[in-house]
Formats: structure tokens, sequence, C-alpha cells
């Protein structure tokens, strides 16, 4: 039987990047039923990619007990190959501590996360920085649930050190996210100053990225206004930076038009000052 894997993964993404969970969904199951009528074959790389796929969607969906059993395939077959300690299994690996964490299983979470954690800071990869960082928050995330608020610092901390030691768009937008996220973690332990400290400073690289006419930015910077405003106006102090960044924001819808994200934090902004 004449099947193109290859389109038929890249339609499959497509679906993904448009939302479309339930067709991208149809259309792995699909090819699964091709396999195992064997009708088709596939390499052991192309499976496991085809299961972290299928993982990957039945998260976004919230059925993360099928995830899980799908993700647990996928790393079974990627423990049968000779090599296992590598970028695909530390993807692996995060995907299932994500889908444990969501399962409340905390125990298996972290054991997942700290041996992802390990493979990446044993790799040299273009993407190793994006990814050790991520998991880091990750990981932060459930030391926060677990009321383990030092380490869950600690962890922000670590995510933000990683990006600062690269140099390009790609790392420097997660870089502003890994910067929110300690922004947040500080508002919410109501240190308003080292919050707003931040993300001025996840502002200013925001900036970085608009000024190179990065526009998908825009909804994160308005986000990041946002949480300005709450914290200048937490503090009692500097209200005049208000005045300040709101003529910065009619300046840049006015260059950029608004999508719905905008659109979306425009009106948080409302909700707090008048715009």
């Amino acid at each position: 039987m004449e099947f193109n894997l290859e389109d038929s993964f890249k339609e499959i993404s497509k679906d993904i990047e448009s939302s479309k969970f339930q067709e991208a969904l149809d259309k792995i199951n699909y090819i699964f039923n091709l396999i195992d009528a064997n009708q088709i074959e596939v390499t052991s790389n192309f499976l496991i990619d085809l299961l972290d796929t299928k993982s990957f969607i039945l998260t976004v969906m919230g059925r993360n007990a099928e995830a899980l059993e799908n993700i647990n395939r996928a790393i079974e077959e990627k423990n049968s190959t000779s090599t296992n300690n590598d970028d695909q299994m530390a993807k692996l690996l995060i995907h299932r501590g994500l889908n444990y964490f969501y399962l409340e299983n905390f125990d298996s979470s972290l054991k997942d996360f700290n041996s992802a954690i390990e493979i990446l800071q044993n790799l040299q990869s273009d993407d190793k920085s994006i990814k050790l960082s991520q998991t880091f928050l990750n990981r932060s995330v459930l030391f926060k649930k677990q009321g383990l608020k030092n380490k869950s610092l600690e962890d922000i901390n670590s995510a933000i050190s990683q990006l600062n030691k690269e140099n390009s768009p790609k790392h420097a937008f997660a870089l502003i996210n890994a910067l929110i996220e300690k922004g947040l973690f500080l508002m919410e332990e109501e240190k308003f100053f080292e919050s707003a400290y931040n993300f001025n400073v996840a502002l200013s690289k925001s900036r970085e990225l608009l000024n190179s006419d990065n526009s998908k930015i825009l909804g994160t910077h308005m986000r990041l206004i946002y949480y300005i405003i709450i914290t200048t106006l937490a503090s009692g102090k500097n209200h005049n930076s208000i005045t300040q960044i709101l003529t910065e924001t009619r300046s840049l819808i006015t260059k950029f038009g608004a999508n719905e994200e905008v659109r979306y934090w425009l009106n948080k902004i409302g909700e707090v000052v008048n715009i």
C-alpha cells in the first residue's frame, strides 16, 4: 500500500498548529491502524515520534491517563534502542513528567524531571538551553505545589541563568517567559519591588525583539505592561512611570495593531487604569 508518512506527519503538525487536535488524533490513529494491520512499516524513531505526538495531543485534550499510556510505550521503544540518554529521551521524560504532574503523581513527576535535567546537562545541542530551562521551570511548579518555595525559586533562577548564556531571539523569548515566572513568584510573595524589577528586565528584552519587527511577541509585551502596572500600584511608588508605559502601549497598538491576545491584555490593563 502506498502511503506517504512524511506528508501525513506534516498534515498532523499543521492540525496541531491550528489547534485541530481531534483531526490530528484521528490521523495518528489511522496510521496506527495501518501499522497494526502490517500495511506499512515504520522505523523505531518514527514510531517513538508518533507515540510522543499522540501523547502530546492527549495531554492538551486533558486525557492524561491515555497520554501516559502512549508516552510509556514510546519510552519502552526508546529503551530498546542502543542510545537512550539523548535529546529524544529527555523530551519523552519531560512529557511523561508533565502527565504525572497533572495526574498528581508528584514523586514520579519529580523523578522524570530530574532524569531529563541530568541528560540535558550532559548534552551538547542547540536546543539544550531552552529545553533545560523549561524543565527547570516545570520542576519549579512541582516544588511550589509541594510547598517547597525555596527550591522552586532556585529552579526559576537556574532557568534564567541557563538562558542568559545564549544570545538569539529564540533564547530571548524563552528568557522573557522565565523572567515572567520569577516576577509572578515574587508578586505572590508580595515582594513588589523585586517583582517589578524582573518584569522590567523582561520588558526591556521584549522591546529589543519588537524593534526587530517581531510583532509576534506583542501579546507577551502587553502582558508585561499589565504586570508592571499592577506591581507599581501595589508598591505605591513611581506612578509617573505608568503614564510613560501607557504612552508606549498606545504607540505599539498604532504600529502593530491588536490581535485577540493583545486585546485580552489591553482589557486587563483597562480594568486598573484608563487607556
